[in-house]
Order: C-alpha cells, then sequence, then structure tokens
C-alpha cells in the first residue's frame, strides 16, 4: 500500500524520478520493520516502535553535543516503562552511523537528560508531558520521540503515530532544526509535517 504512493506524489514533484527513487528506498527499510512479524501479539506494536527510532537516528544528524563526539557514542533515554524498556535494553550497544548507542532509563523526573541525545517519551507519560518538556527545555541539542497523541504539536518533535501494523510519522521540523539538528530529506518525505510552535 505504501509503495503505492510513491508514484502518485511523484507526479506532483519537481523531479518525479528523482523524487519516487528516494521515497521508494526509504519507503522499504521502513516496511521492511513492518512486515517482517506481521500477525504477532500486541508486543509487535512495541518492537515498531522501538525499530523505527533506532531507524530516524539513522535518518538525522545530531549535534556534536547531542552525539557525544568525544566518546563516540549516541545515548538514548527513555521514559517509557513496561516492555518498552525491555526492548530499549536491546539497543544498547549497537552502533547507529558510526556511533556505539547507550540507553539510559529514566523516572518521570528527566534530571539526568543532560546526557542524552535522543529522548523517548513513552505514552504512559502523557499526564507528566508538560513537566517533562519545561525540564529539558534548557537541555538543548536533544532530540525527541514520543508515541503519544499530539506529541509533534504539544512541544515535541517526531511522533510515531502507530495504526495496527501501520506507522506514521509527524515532524515538527520547527522543533527539531532550531536546536541544530539535522534531518535527512529522506525522512522528510514520508513524515507529515506539523506547524511549530
Amino acid at each position: 500500500m505504501l509503495m503505492r504512493l510513491c508514484p502518485i506524489f511523484a507526479k506532483r514533484h519537481r523531479n518525479p524520478l528523482k523524487f519516487h527513487a528516494s521515497c521508494c528506498a526509504i519507503l522499504l527499510v521502513f516496511v521492511g520493520l513492518t512486515t517482517a512479524s506481521a500477525g504477532e501479539d500486541d508486543g509487535f506494536i512495541d518492537k515498531i516502535k522501538v525499530a523505527f527510532t533506532y531507524k530516524i537516528i539513522s535518518f538525522i544528524e545530531l549535534t556534536d553535543t547531542a552525539a557525544n563526539e568525544s566518546r563516540g557514542s549516541v545515548s538514548i533515554c527513555v521514559i517509557a516503562g513496561n516492555q518498552l524498556d525491555r526492548l530499549f535494553a536491546d539497543l544498547d550497544g549497537k552502533e547507529v552511523n558510526g556511533h556505539e548507542i547507550k540507553v539510559l532509563f529514566l523516572t518521570q523526573s528527566p534530571k539526568a537528560a543532560d546526557h542524552c541525545g535522543v529522548l523517548y517519551i513513552g505514552n504512559s507519560e502523557e499526564s507528566h508531558l508538560p513537566q517533562i518538556l519545561q525540564q529539558i527545555a534548557s537541555l538543548n541539542e536533544m532530540l525527541t520521540i514520543s508515541d503519544m497523541s499530539r506529541f509533534a504539536r504539544l512541544g515535541g518533535m517526531i511522533e510515531l503515530k502507530v495504526h495496527e501494523k501501520n506507522v506514521r510519522m509527524e515532524i515538527n521540523v520547527s522543533n527539531v532544526t532550531k536546536i541544530g539538528i539535522r534531518i535527512s530529506s529522506k525522512l522528510l518525505e514520508v513524515a507529515n509535517i506539523v506547524p511549530g510552535d
């Protein structure tokens, strides 16, 4: 279904052939994550969230501070609980764009978030979102990702909208770029861009 959209959107693009090729390439990356385990239980949805977070990081260019250049690592901090913690723990030690991933688990109060290049906030923290965003507001250069409804419109950066076996991304480009993080155009082509603050 997603692959059928490439030719449709390509017709509206300045360079249809180039758009079609890049669109299909990135869709194959993300669709590959969602088709391999179709038919599994509800835990499959959580696996999708973690896999998409990992892939998203490979399509962005973190600042030197966020990427922890001196130590050659990227810290993913997680405020989620439940099974997501276990799944994110599996990313610890993997590499993305030449950087080793370090996974840290935080409580509702992300006081240690200054060590994070990426902060994943689970939808279980929806009632605490204003406090979390306020606490990390002074911690520049951190990419925030969540599966929380309206996250990208409420001050977050990248929202994963999961419905059944499908995932759509909403990106608040204004919030991302104002802290110096660059996003690949390939990622933007398959995401819904939401207005900034």
